[in-house]
């Protein structure tokens, strides 16, 4: 991570704060080409690529902010022959395709009316009128093409110290967006260091009959995202404990048997499964999946992939010759591990570790008559 900056933050001004000594993204070509179209003194990076950059990670989801109009980002992308589209033009969203990778680039903007679902939005070329209307302070952050690191909110000093913070008012923010109570979560989960901001938990807390107005879609990304966090645990505890679990699921969900998979996913090598750490937390019958999967609308094939963790999960085996016979049977080595995990998760007595072995090492048995076998013993072909 690099050194906290030690000079005073400028808040509430467009000054930079910094000057980075380089821009990893301006080392891309289509973005090269993008920053040549819009004009360098029109486009600054946003988003999760400004979060990593200064927490030493690398990020190449480039995100870019301009104070141009979105027909004027049009007609200057089109000009410079990237191809482009108008993905969200009435919020100022347009994509540039490059031979390098496409980006998003959003016009600068101010919020006219919220609902909590939806807002409906002017366009601005203040940039720091846009950065405020933002949810979080490290989110307000940006930078330009030469380096200069924009910091209005006092979000670096947030970032570095490791708390997600609300710009302003969280019951505000969060009644201009309901969904900005499950991004403090997970965003809180992801960069959170010194435990969640007491004024977002309490303002969560208070807000949570507003998860009610939102899309089962949105509410199953975001969620899904909290849950691929290395280790969201403190975040997930802390929505049981303030009933946002509850408010989301409609369930009696559970987070604790959540910290005793992470844990062994962690002490095995393997990576965040989410909705396998959902399951964990929902230990009920196949019903209480079946309406989860509704309620969150998953796909066709994550309702399918989910209904198999629920309880009683399957005979998983308990020698070498059950294991391999409860491996084939299942039909998917990565589902069960999940299974095998969860069942230990669960309190079931030992066995992980020779069902995760045989799990990646076994030969998969492979039917040794096919189709032309039939055919040289007279069998007719059909169809």
């Amino acid at each position: 991570m690099p050194e906290p900056f030690t000079e005073p933050l400028l808040l509430q001004t467009d000054a930079p704060v910094r000057t980075l000594p380089h821009v990893p993204w301006m080392d891309i070509a289509g973005v090269r080409a993008v920053v040549w179209a819009l004009g360098r003194e029109h486009v600054r990076f946003v988003g999760g690529c400004v979060r990593d950059l200064l927490l030493g990670r690398t990020s190449l989801d480039v995100d870019m902010a301009t104070d141009l109009p979105p027909t004027e980002s049009l007609l200057r992308l089109t000009n410079a022959s990237i191809r482009v589209k108008p993905i969200g033009i009435e919020h100022g969203t347009v994509i540039a395709f490059t031979s390098t990778g496409q980006f998003e680039i959003t016009t600068l903007r101010r919020d006219v009316e919220t609902d909590g679902r939806h807002a409906t939005v002017a366009f601005t070329d203040d940039w720091v009128e846009d950065a405020q209307r933002r949810d979080f302070t490290m989110n307000a952050l940006s930078v330009d093409p030469d380096g200069n690191l924009f910091d209005p909110c006092g979000g670096l000093t947030d970032l570095e110290a490791g708390l997600v913070r609300f710009i302003g008012d969280p019951d505000q923010r969060i009644a201009e967006d309901a969904l900005r109570l499950l991004r403090f979560f997970r965003f809180s989960a992801w960069y959170s260091r010194a435990g969640l901001d007491r004024e977002g938990l309490a303002a969560a807390a208070c807000n949570a009959d507003k998860l009610e107005i939102l899309s089962g879609e949105r509410l199953s990304a975001e969620l899904q995202r909290l849950l691929q966090a290395p280790d969201p645990t403190v975040a997930v505890e802390a929505m049981g404990r303030h009933n946002i679990l509850q408010a989301l699921t409609s369930l009696a969900i559970q987070p604790r048997p959540l910290r005793r998979l992470v844990a062994l996913e962690q002490s095995h090598g393997m990576p965040p499964a989410p909705l396998t750490r959902l399951a964990a937390m929902l230990p009920g019958a196949e019903t209480d999946y079946t309406v989860l999967a509704e309620r969150l609308r998953f796909s066709k094939a994550e309702t399918a992939k989910f209904k198999t963790l629920a309880r009683p999960l399957p005979d998983l085996g308990a020698d070498a010759a059950g294991i391999r016979r409860a491996l084939y049977s299942t039909g998917d080595r990565d589902r069960y591990r999940q299974l095998a995990l969860l069942a230990l998760a669960d309190g079931e007595p030992g066995h992980l570790d020779q069902r995760l072995q045989i799990a990646a090492d076994w030969p998969w048995p492979k039917f040794p008559v096919g189709g032309f076998d039939l055919v040289e013993i007279g069998v007719k072909p059909g169809p």
